[in-house]
């Protein structure tokens, strides 16, 4: 029964030590006291808004995004 505890425990932990690895907090969204919604960029260590978390996201992962203007259509 010990065996078995302690198997569970160091499965769990190599669990848990294996999703920091990965980073899977990107993009993690969280909101602040004030009701601000931020997201976690992994890359930067740190929260940011929502859209720019996107932004440099799109931009270092290569990902087709959509264009930025003051008018429609673009």
């Amino acid at each position: 029964m010990r065996i078995a505890a302690l198997l569970a425990v160091l499965l769990g932990l190599s669990v848990s030590a294996q999703a920091e690895v990965m980073g899977d907090r990107d993009g993690e969204l969280r909101e602040t006291a004030s009701g601000e919604l931020l997201a976690w960029d992994e890359v930067g260590q740190t929260w940011r808004k929502p859209v720019a978390f996107w932004q440099a996201f799109a931009q270092r992962d290569g990902i087709k995004s959509w264009g930025q203007s003051r008018e429609y259509p673009l």
